[in-house]
C-alpha cells in the first residue's frame, strides 16, 4: 500500500518506485496507490494510523503488516523487504 497525495513531491518521485514494483514477476507484488485527499480513503487512513506521507505498508497474503517506511524508498529497498519476508 502506498499513501500519497498528487501533491506531494517525494509521492511523484514514488510513482515510478512503484510502477517498477508492480512490473516484478518474482515476488509478484500487487501495489495500491490510496490517495489520502479522497474521503473513501479515511478510514483506511486511521486503520493503519497514517499520520505523514508518502507511507509504504507492505502486507503478507493474509494481509498482515510486516514493513512500513516513511518517505521516499528506493525500488532496490523495497524489493528487498520484500524478498525478506
Amino acid at each position: 500500500l502506498e499513501f500519497g497525495s498528487n501533491g506531494c513531491t517525494i509521492c511523484k518521485q514514488m510513482e515510478p518506485v512503484l510502477e517498477e514494483i508492480s512490473r516484478q514477476k518474482d515476488p509478484k507484488v500487487n501495489v495500491s496507490f490510496l490517495n489520502i485527499m479522497h474521503p473513501e480513503n479515511l478510514l483506511l487512513m486511521k486503520y493503519y494510523g497514517i499520520s505523514a506521507v508518502p507511507m509504504q505498508i507492505l502486507l503478507d497474503k493474509q494481509g498482515i503488516e510486516f514493513y512500513r517506511h516513511y518517505g521516499f524508498i528506493p525500488a532496490e529497498k523495497l524489493l528487498t523487504e520484500l524478498i525478506r519476508k
